[in-house]
């Protein structure tokens, strides 16, 4: 968090209710609040997914979605949000498993794998000096058409330090072993790993500097509890449905997918 995505309402609902919204503009104000408000409480943000979801053709948990503008809207549009969030601080940037063929033309490499979108772009274009995070290497959109471990070897190599493997402890040890092994014949890829491992290392120390105390422990169930409070005062509920919403001001809300908000107003 905070997701940066442009929401495109012609475009597959992917992102549910995470997005601020279809207005550049204002998605980017709302993530600078965001990524300030976290950091003035210590907490470190990664803002996604770079460069874009919101308009690609289809979900990336299922396959390999395309973003189709042309260079100059994607820089207008989708990299707006991302540029606002890097001139707030924001830590981190987990990126997207999307083709892009305005900024990496070459047809099966999503933004994950692409030295064009992280290096030449994101890094040397836009100067973005903090974490880059992959998205999930278990998403249909890398396991169609390559192992976790391949899609690891490229997206350090394209400029990833770090890679996101949700599933289980024994997949993130297998990865790690299998990361180990490559690294004794492979020189780019040790060289792409002392590097992140450098620049991770060099971001801790930092945040051991700057970051504010934070205070233990913290009471998860309110938390619970007030995200329920903003979320009912929020929204208004129709009919039996509980993915079925409405707002005061009429407009009614479907809530698909597993990022919902139908149980805290259940």
């Amino acid at each position: 968090a905070p997701v940066l995505d442009i929401i495109d309402r012609r475009s597959p609902v992917v992102l549910g209710v995470r997005g601020f919204g279809s207005d550049p503009r204002h998605v980017a104000e709302l993530g600078q609040r965001f990524i300030r408000g976290l950091a003035s409480e210590g907490v470190a943000c990664a803002a996604k997914h770079f460069p874009g979801h919101g308009a690609a053709s289809g979900d990336s948990h299922l396959g390999l979605p395309i973003v189709g503008f042309d260079r100059e809207t994607l820089i207008a549009r989708d990299l707006a949000p991302f540029e606002a969030a890097l001139r707030a601080g924001c830590a981190a940037f987990l990126y997207a498993h999307v083709l892009t063929p305005a900024l990496e033309p070459r047809p099966e490499l999503p933004a994950t794998l692409s030295p064009r979108v992280l290096q030449e772009l994101l890094r040397a274009r836009m100067g973005y000096p903090g974490l880059l995070i992959t998205d999930s290497l278990s998403m249909g959109a890398i396991t169609n058409s390559r192992t976790p471990l391949q899609a690891a070897c490229e997206a350090l190599c394209a400029g990833a330090d770090l890679v996101l493997v949700p599933d289980s402890p024994e997949n993130i040890i297998e990865l790690h072993a299998g990361l180990a092994a490559l690294m004794r014949t492979n020189a780019a890829l040790r060289s792409a790993v002392v590097r992140a491992c450098e620049r991770v290392l060099t971001w801790k120390e930092g945040r051991k500097r700057r970051a504010p105390a934070c205070s233990l422990p913290i009471d998860w169930q309110a938390h619970r509890r007030s995200v329920a409070e903003l979320v009912g005062s929020s929204i208004t509920r129709r009919g039996e449905n509980p993915s079925s919403c409405a707002a005061p001001g009429g407009l009614v809300i479907e809530l698909p997918g597993p990022w919902g908000l139908a149980g805290a107003l259940a």
